[in-house]
């Protein structure tokens, strides 16, 4: 789960987990005080500031409540680990918050309440994050991008309807924002790339758009050209099985069995990089089995992927200390140690990485 069991709450999807709840403490205030849903829902010919956040909270009914939570939940967990729990609820919020105004900018003429703006936000995102993720309804898998996209295309269908009092318009407002945001966070760098979130795939395909341009231009990819290497190139299908395999034990928490499949995937293609949790994993089952090589290569793969891991400090100290004690490369164990002090918090962590650093100085001087 972590690097310990003193992080390992950090890295479920509580926030989400929080935020259902309170959608449920909220709806049953509703019912206790019913002048509660008039105050606090969203006029579009009268808002005020905090119906803007409020009404995101509100429902009104059972059926409407429990929607909602479901694809919360459904959606919800995998995008609060990839944004983390203080991004996640701004962005929830956000998301919220941006489809309230699209909601008053068309001039409805009555209130809006529930969670389904913000929920759009949350769908938007996972389309980014997971483009190929996969829901398992009785042995079929059904991609997750089809559903949202039919969601996506009901809901604009229906605001095109003259007849209707549902805020279409807004679930709309919601789930754009929600993709083109996480767009942005990943193609500025401030959300760490993964190679099977929405801009990995458009890279590959672009490459592969690319090579077969210069094949048809005449490039033979069979011929012998100057500086090319003779091994052959990864098979991509291996590489997609070993993954998928990876996922599947992840998923299952049997660490060792992903571990295994990890050590073949990169046998086949040392450039592999996991999700983070699973590269985490995998780098910390490795280190337990004193495998000490093959540990600090993952754990290097995780910082060059995933240097924006709000624990980062955690890794820079476990690395450097295999480094320092076991793989002997002294002068990373120094960078990656000294590196960590800077964020580090715990006094025990603290201490052990300046005595291994003093010890290496004194080991350097003498």
């Amino acid at each position: 789960m972590g690097l310990g069991p003193d992080i390992s709450w950090r890295n479920r999807p509580w926030m989400n987990w929080l935020l259902i709840l309170a959608n449920v403490v909220a709806f049953a205030i509703q019912h206790a005080l019913p002048q509660v849903t008039a105050e606090y829902k969203l006029n579009a010919r009268d808002p005020h500031l905090l119906n803007f956040i409020t009404y995101a909270f509100l429902h009104l009914e059972w059926l409407h409540l429990v929607g909602n939570l479901l694809v919360l939940y459904i959606f919800g967990n995998g995008v609060n680990l990839r944004l983390g729990h203080v991004g996640y609820f701004a962005f929830y919020l956000a998301g919220g918050i941006f489809a309230a105004c699209a909601f008053v900018a068309m001039q409805s003429a009555w209130g809006m309440l529930g969670a389904s703006g913000a929920v759009g936000a949350v769908m938007g995102a996972y389309i980014v994050l997971f483009p190929r993720a996969t829901f398992n309804l009785r042995g079929h898998e059904l991609p997750s991008t089809w559903v949202i996209v039919v969601a996506f295309i009901f809901n604009l269908a229906m605001s095109l309807t003259p007849w209707t009092d549902v805020a279409y318009g807004a679930h709309i407002a919601g789930m754009l924002f929600g993709f083109w945001v996480n767009v942005g966070l990943l193609a500025i760098g401030l959300l760490p790339r993964n190679p099977w979130d929405l801009l990995g795939l458009v890279h590959r395909w672009h490459r592969r758009r690319t090579y077969q341009a210069l094949v048809r231009e005449g490039f033979d990819p069979f011929a012998q050209h100057p500086g090319r290497s003779e091994e052959p190139a990864p098979d991509p299908k291996r590489i997609r099985e070993l993954r998928e395999q990876i996922e599947r034990a992840c998923a299952g928490r049997n660490i060792p069995h992903a571990t295994t499949l990890f050590i073949a995937l990169r046998k086949i293609d040392a450039a592999q990089v996991l999700p983070q949790q699973a590269q985490l994993d995998v780098a910390n089952e490795l280190f337990s089995d004193h495998l000490f090589t093959q540990a600090a290569d993952a754990y290097e793969q995780f910082l060059r992927h995933y240097g924006h891991y709000e624990q980062v400090e955690q890794v820079q100290l476990i690395l450097g200390l295999i480094y320092a004690r076991y793989v002997r490369r002294d002068m990373r164990a120094r960078e990656c140690l000294s590196a960590a002090l800077t964020r580090l918090r715990g006094e025990r962590e603290i201490q052990t990485a300046r005595e291994e650093l003093a010890r290496l100085e004194k080991a350097g001087a003498n």
